[in-house]
C-alpha cells in the first residue's frame, strides 16, 4: 500500500537518450551532436564549457545574488531529481520515504524521480548532458565525489551550495563530517551534499574465526597483523573454494589509497587538480602497492585483483569464503543475515590509519526553474529527514554529526561494534580530485591488474601509470 502511495507521488522517468530524442524530434541532430561532443570533450579534458550554450544561466543561477526567500508551503510545482545509482530495492522505499515526508510540508509539489540505468560513467555522463541539452526540467542531481570536477566544470551542473548556506542560517556545512564537505569542495565551491556516507571498514567473520582458533583483531592492528593472521586463516584449495584469509578490492582507487596512505605516500599531487604523479617515485607509495601486492604474488592469501572474485567489492566474504576483508560501509547490506560477522577499523601503518570520504549526494542544478524549493528539497534529502531514512533503509552511515553519535549507534541488526563505523565516518578526508578522473580510473585499476597478474612488476607498472596519468592529466 505504501508503495502505491509512494507511486501516485514519485513519478518513475526512465529517461534515456533516444527517449529524448523522440520526444524532441526537431531537435534530434542537433543534440546529438551536442552530447557526442560534450561527453568526448568530458573525456579528453578539452576547455569545453556551457556557459556559451546558456546552461549557467539558469534561474539558480541568477537567484545566488539575492537573499533567502521563503518558499508559499501551498505552491504547485513539479521538481525533477537525478537519482544516484539506482532507486530500486531499499534504496528506493527510501527515496519514496523522502518524497512523502517532503510532501507534507509541500502537498502540490509532484517529485519525478529520473532513474540511473547503471553501466559505466560514459553513459552516466552522456544522459546528465542529454537532460542539458534538451532543455530538460533539473533541479537536484546525483553525483558522487571523485566525479565532482567533471559535473562542475565540464557539465557546469552543480550551483555551489556555499552561496545558498550563506543566504540560509537553517542549513549549516558544519552539521556534517569535515571530511564530507571537504571531499564535495571543488576550488572553494560546495558542489552537493551526501544523503549517506561510506568509507573503508574492515569485517571479519565470527565462524572462521572460531574453527580456526584465532582471536579477533585488535582496533590497533597493523599491516604486519593482516599477512600473519591472513597466513594462518587461508586455506587453499581450487580456484572455486578456496578460503582467503584476507581480501580488498584493491585495484580500486579509494581503497588502495586507504592502504597508501597507512604507508605514508602521496602518489599524486595536491590533491586537488594534481599535476605531480609519482607513483614510482614515492619510495612509500612504492612499499605500499609491493605490500599489496605481494599478498597475492608471494603470500597467496587474497585472490588476485586481475580476477572477479579479487575485483569484487565484496569478494568473496558473503559466500564464507573469506576470513578477514577490507569493505565499504555501503555494501555491508550484501552480507547475508545468517553469516555472523563484526567490524573492526582499517589496520594502521606506520603513517597511521587514513580513510576517503565517499557516497551518495545531490546538489542543486544550475538550471532549475525553481531554485528556492528545489533547495528547500534539497535540504529535506540531506538534512535529518533524509538520512534518517536512507540510514535506516539503504544502511550507509549518515554524514550529520547528530545522527552519527546518537540514532545510528542504536540501530537495530548488524554490526554489533557500530561506534567503530561512526568512528570510520568521522575521520574521513578529502581524496584526490582531478577533471580528468574519468579517465585515470581505469588506468590505476589495470596497474594493479597487471601487477597481480605478474604481467609487470610493481615498479615497472608503476612507472607506466606515472607516464599515462601526466599524459592524461595534459590533455593527452
Amino acid at each position: 500500500m505504501a508503495a502505491m502511495a509512494a507511486g501516485a507521488r514519485v513519478q518513475q522517468r526512465w529517461s534515456s537518450a533516444s527517449g529524448l530524442v523522440r520526444r524532441h524530434s526537431d531537435r534530434l541532430a542537433t543534440r546529438r551532436r551536442f552530447v557526442r561532443a560534450t561527453v568526448a570533450a568530458a573525456a579528453t579534458g578539452g576547455a569545453f564549457g556551457l556557459a556559451a550554450c546558456g546552461a549557467t544561466e539558469g534561474p539558480a543561477a541568477a537567484i545566488t545574488q539575492t537573499s533567502a526567500r521563503t518558499v508559499d508551503r501551498s505552491v504547485k510545482e513539479t521538481l525533477a531529481w537525478l537519482i544516484w545509482s539506482s532507486n530500486t530495492g531499499v534504496r528506493g522505499e527510501a527515496y519514496a520515504a523522502m518524497t512523502r515526508s517532503f510532501n507534507e510540508q509541500f502537498p502540490n509539489v509532484t517529485v519525478e524521480q529520473i532513474a540511473h540505468t547503471g553501466g559505466p560513467f560514459a553513459a552516466t555522463f552522456e544522459k546528465l548532458m542529454t537532460l542539458i541539452a534538451g532543455g530538460e526540467r533539473l533541479d537536484l542531481v546525483g553525483v558522487v565525489p571523485e566525479f565532482v570536477p567533471v559535473y562542475m566544470e565540464r557539465a557546469q551542473a552543480l550551483s555551489d551550495l556555499n552561496a545558498w548556506m550563506r543566504r540560509d542560517p537553517t542549513y549549516k556545512a558544519t552539521d556534517h563530517a569535515k571530511g564530507a564537505i571537504d571531499g564535495l569542495t571543488w576550488k572553494g565551491k560546495l558542489a552537493a551534499l551526501p544523503v549517506g556516507l561510506s568509507t573503508s571498514i574492515a569485517v571479519y567473520n565470527q565462524d572462521i574465526r572460531q574453527r580456526k582458533g584465532v582471536a579477533p583483531p585488535k582496533a590497533d592492528w597493523d599491516m604486519k597483523q593482516v599477512v600473519d593472521l591472513a597466513l594462518r586463516l587461508t586455506e587453499r584449495k581450487g580456484p572455486e573454494d578456496t578460503l582467503w584469509g584476507y581480501h580488498d578490492r584493491m585495484p580500486n582507487p579509494l581503497r588502495l589509497y586507504t592502504y597508501i596512505w597507512a604507508f605514508g605516500g602521496e602518489p599524486m599531487t595536491p590533491r586537488e587538480e594534481p599535476t605531480q604523479f609519482k607513483w614510482s617515485k614515492d619510495p612509500k607509495t612504492l612499499e605500499a602497492v609491493e605490500w599489496v601486492v605481494d599478498l597475492h604474488r608471494k603470500h597467496n592469501v587474497r585472490a588476485g585483483g586481475h580476477t572477479n572474485e579479487g575485483n569484487s567489492g565484496s569478494g568473496a566474504f558473503p559466500q564464507n569464503r573469506v576470513a578477514i576483508s577490507g569493505f565499504q560501509i555501503n555494501i555491508l547490506t550484501s552480507i547475508p543475515p545468517d553469516l555472523r560477522y563484526d567490524v573492526l577499523p582499517m589496520p594502521r601503518g606506520r603513517n597511521g590509519r587514513h580513510l576517503y570520504f565517499w557516497g551518495f549526494c545531490y546538489g542543486l542544478a544550475p538550471q532549475s526553474r525553481a531554485p528556492e524549493l528545489a533547495w528547500e528539497f534539497l535540504k529535506h534529502v540531506t538534512g535529518e529527514p533524509g538520512q534518517r531514512e536512507w540510514m535506516e533503509k539503504a544502511r550507509f552511515a549518515p554524514s550529520l554529526r547528530l545522527l552519527l553519535t546518537g540514532p545510528y549507534l542504536k540501530l537495530d541488526g548488524p554490526p554489533a561494534s557500530k561506534q567503530i563505523v561512526a568512528e570510520a565516518a568521522m575521520s574521513t578526508e578529502r581524496f584526490p580530485m582531478h577533471t580528468r578522473w574519468p579517465d585515470m580510473i581505469p588506468r590505476i585499476e589495470q596497474m594493479i591488474k597487471d601487477a597481480d597478474a605478474g604481467k609487470k612488476s610493481v615498479r615497472d607498472a608503476l612507472t607506466i601509470l606515472d607516464e599515462e596519468l601526466t599524459a592524461i592529466a595534459r590533455g593527452g
